[in-house]
C-alpha cells in the first residue's frame, strides 16, 4: 500500500502535501528513536496567580512549515486564566503570536530571541514578570 492510500481502502488516494509527507517521515523517524528534544520547559505561577509557561522543542528535521526546526509555545496567562500573550507555531498555522485575543504574524529567528520578544510583549501589554 502506498503512503497516501485511503485508510483501510487499499486504493490510492490524492497525493499528500509536502507537509503531510514530512509528518509521515517525522513519525517514522520518531519510531526509530529520533524524537523532538525538549530545549526549554519552564512554568512559573507568580504571586498574583498569573502563569508564565515557556516550552520549546528542537525537531529532528525541519519542515516547510517549521524551517527553523523548532516547535514552541510561550504563554502568559492572567490570574483568572485569560491569555494575555502567547507565541506558538501550531501545525497548520505557522509562527504567530496572540496579543489580548488578536492573532498577529511572528517571524521566528532563534529560541533566545523569541523569549526576549515574548517577555517584552508581556510587559508592554500589562503583564509583569517577577
Amino acid at each position: 500500500m502506498c503512503l497516501w492510500a485511503s485508510e483501510g481502502s487499499g486504493e490510492e488516494g490524492n497525493k499528500p502535501s509536502v507537509d503531510n509527507v514530512a509528518r509521515i517521515a517525522y513519525n517514522a523517524i520518531g519510531n526509530t528513536g529520533r524524537k523532538a528534544q525538549p530545549q526549554i520547559a519552564h512554568r512559573v505561577v507568580q504571586d498574583d496567580r498569573s502563569v508564565i509557561e515557556m516550552v520549546i522543542w528542537k525537531l529532528p528535521v525541519a519542515t516547510s512549515e517549521r524551517p527553523h526546526g523548532y516547535k514552541y509555545r510561550l504563554n502568559y496567562s492572567q490570574g483568572d486564566g485569560t491569555t494575555l500573550v502567547r507565541y506558538d507555531n501550531k501545525f497548520g498555522k505557522g509562527d504567530h503570536k496572540h496579543i489580548k485575543g488578536t492573532e498577529f504574524p511572528y517571524v521566528f529567528s532563534t529560541p533566545e530571541q523569541a523569549i526576549i520578544d515574548f517577555l517584552e510583549d508581556v510587559e508592554r501589554n500589562g503583564g509583569h514578570i517577577e
